[in-house]
């Protein structure tokens, strides 16, 4: 496994790693490829992505603090600019000249469809297009990240299976299926799955505006699985 995520087609690739919303007024740690990685916000609101851990003891930066877009170590206080410059170490003084070793190598990231996308390499292609985002006739919806205690078939199986919209996803989605267009949009998925279909958590999901109805999103009506049993 260790082999394979250090592949370098695989960091030349994007990766979604968080929601938008999700990055606020502190740091978060992440962990992309078997590399730890802490994410924040900078000065100009921009997203910084560097490794999660400070030049001079390795602490997990992902502890620190943030002000003003300004990232500082819990440790020493060592202070990091989004641009991974360090511009204080508070032990050496103000007037002390900060080494180049002191810098962090940020990642490149970028904001799209409402998700943190991360390279942890070089760009070989640029983030993948979705159609709907322009497309006034949609809205996104973006669907968060869940830790589901379950086996892998039974989540593909899940991903797959159109029948439980109408009853779970009533908020949401689902809503067209108690709009009479359950044979429809299971037709459509039909044709998909013909062709091969894929899924994913963290691509967006984007649905049809109907006119004349309320456009504010809801939320799913999903069952708690705090309570289901391990399969």
């Amino acid at each position: 496994m260790t082999d394979f995520v250090q592949s370098a087609a695989l960091k030349n690739c994007w990766y979604p790693v968080i929601d938008s919303a999700d990055l606020v007024d502190s740091p978060v740690a992440i962990r992309l490829l078997d590399e730890d990685l802490v994410i924040w916000r900078s000065e100009t609101g921009a997203v910084a992505v560097a490794p999660d851990r400070c030049p001079h003891r390795e602490a997990p930066l992902s502890i620190g603090s943030l002000e003003n877009g300004v990232l500082s170590c819990a440790y020493h206080g060592w202070d990091f600019g989004g641009d991974g410059r360090c511009v204080s170490i508070p032990s050496s003084g103000s007037e002390a000249t900060i080494p180049p070793a002191a810098h962090l190598s940020c990642r490149s990231a970028e904001e799209r469809y409402g998700l943190v996308w991360v390279c942890p390499g070089t760009p070989d292609v640029p983030i993948p297009e979705i159609a709907q985002e322009a497309d006034p006739a949609f809205r996104r919806i973006n669907t968060g990240v869940e830790a589901w205690a379950v086996s892998t078939p039974r989540m593909v199986d899940n991903f797959l299976d159109v029948s439980h919209f109408p009853y779970v996803h009533t908020g949401t989605f689902g809503g067209a299926f108690l709009a009479g267009q359950f044979s429809a949009v299971a037709a459509f998925f039909a044709a998909l799955r013909s062709q091969g279909m894929r899924s994913g958590r963290r691509r967006p999901c984007y649905r049809p505006i109907q006119i004349g109805s309320d456009q504010t999103e809801e939320q799913d009506h999903a069952p708690s699985r705090q309570n289901q049993p391990r399969r």
